[in-house]
């Protein structure tokens, strides 16, 4: 095979350079996306998947960066620090897509909890944790739900948006004032989130708990103690069958609202 000369071969090395480098630096904004969202971090979507994913967003932003480039090429520690701002910034898009997914897991971990369920547990991909089957359960209905209803699409408007507001070869990202409050803030919309929408079900629940106490204090010799979870169980069947068609209209509202990433994002970090 017939080699090319030293002179050639820095040539091409040259040429190429700035378009890797352009291709690395588009990709990293929604490759931070993909490493986070729940749709192939629960799927086990290995890294070619998420690398295409990563490749085919890059492509709106290539061509202008591929330009910038060539006309001035940044030194070595500013490539790297322009890569690993794009990299947060994508981080903070997948962690904000992910949130109504994370919320609608922690009604199934909540409720499974309070009906004593949490025997049955099934390994969670992403991070390895232990999820009860009901929260494993709607953590999958949310992400069809995502993905059928034009989630992806939103995330890669939000993407390319955010590439308004940030450009990838401006090195300028800040917090915005309260930036902790509001990445603390998220934690708790969690939390108000689940225990607002799981309260239904767990009132049922409780009513059961107390019907039984009420049958033990009027009939002492009565030994109900292995019945009320069976009660709880049974309201918790027969709630969910009924309350299933509000999460699904919940989750398809909250996981694919055009415009509300962008906006989430703006209250973490400004231009």
């Amino acid at each position: 095979m017939a080699q090319l000369p030293p002179s050639d071969t820095a040539a091409v090395a040259s040429a190429l350079f700035p378009a890797l480098t352009a291709l690395a630096i588009a990709m990293g904004r929604p490759m931070g996306v993909a490493l986070v969202l729940p749709i192939f971090t629960r799927a086990q979507l290995g890294g070619p998947i998420r690398g295409a994913f990563a490749f085919v967003l890059a492509f709106p932003a290539l061509p202008a960066i591929y330009r910038a480039l060539a006309d001035t090429a940044p030194a070595t520690p500013i490539l790297a620090l322009l890569g690993a701002k794009e990299m947060i910034i994508g981080l903070l898009i997948g962690l904000l897509a992910g949130l109504p997914i994370w919320c609608i897991q922690s009604i199934g971990e909540f409720l499974d909890t309070h009906r004593s369920a949490t025997q049955g547990q099934a390994s969670e991909p992403g991070s390895g944790n232990q999820d009860s089957l009901t929260a494993n359960l709607l953590a999958m209905a949310a992400i069809a739900l995502f993905v059928t209803g034009g989630g992806l699409p939103l995330v890669a408007q939000a993407i390319a948006q955010s590439e308004e507001v940030w450009p990838p070869l401006s090195i300028s990202l800040h917090p915005a004032p309260g930036f902790a409050d509001a990445l603390l803030g998220l934690l708790d919309r969690i939390e108000i989130v689940s225990l607002t929408i799981a309260a239904p079900v767990t009132l049922a629940m409780l009513l059961c708990d107390a019907c039984v106490i009420l049958l033990m204090r009027a009939i002492p010799k009565l030994h109900l103690y292995d019945l009320a979870p069976t009660l709880r169980n049974l309201a918790f069947t027969l709630m969910m069958l009924a309350y299933t068609a509000w999460l699904v209209i919940y989750a398809r509202r909250e996981t694919t609202t055009d415009g509300h990433l962008l906006h989430a994002l703006q209250q973490l970090l400004t231009p």
